[in-house]
């Protein structure tokens, strides 16, 4: 029952009722936008790195959006499509179709990735992303933040000191200077 117009002074907005992960997940059909049509609706998720992913709903448009302002980031950092990219993430909803045949196509040809799935990181499987980063060569590592400075250590602690791109991009998660 709350009334955006109510909101005339900066006070007000202590009545905004907060919105949490919970209210979320137990009334997302009902937050569906009734203005687009369900054909449009894609449901998305967090990596759950706070303990439980959470699912809700974005429009096509909305996610042609932000796959457009990640291009234009990285392409920033100097990844051009096309190029050679080396991915630490750990949300497997993300890569859950890489065994698929078309997937397998488009990602020799198109997106050219080599993936290591932070969300069961080992020192074994650090090691063969090593060896792995070493034969593929890779113009930019994009990764979890938290991932990607675990891998850093690794790669100092171990000694392991020729693995080169030309940029690193971190998402997901707060990069600290410490890892920077």
């Amino acid at each position: 029952r709350f009334a955006p117009d109510s909101v005339t002074r900066i006070s007000d907005l202590q009545t905004i009722p907060v919105l949490t992960k919970e209210d979320i997940q137990n009334h997302k059909e009902e937050m569906k936008a009734q203005n687009i049509s369900p054909s449009q609706l894609m449901i998305d998720r967090t990596g759950g790195s706070s303990g439980k992913p959470l699912h809700y709903y974005r429009d096509r448009q909305r996610m042609d959006y932000l796959r457009a302002a990640a291009m234009r980031h990285y392409r920033w950092a100097g990844y051009q499509v096309g190029d050679k990219l080396a991915v630490i993430w750990g949300n497997r909803h993300d890569f859950s179709r890489k065994q698929e045949l078309k997937w397998q196509i488009r990602n020799r040809l198109l997106d050219r990735k080599l993936i290591l799935d932070s969300s069961s990181i080992s020192e074994q499987g650090m090691f063969k992303f090593a060896e792995d980063l070493r034969r593929f060569k890779p113009n930019a590592i994009l990764a979890y933040a938290n991932s990607c400075a675990l891998f850093a250590s690794f790669l100092l602690e171990k000694d392991i000191r020729d693995i080169h791109v030309r940029s690193v991009i971190t998402s997901a998660e707060m990069l600290h200077d410490g890892e920077r």
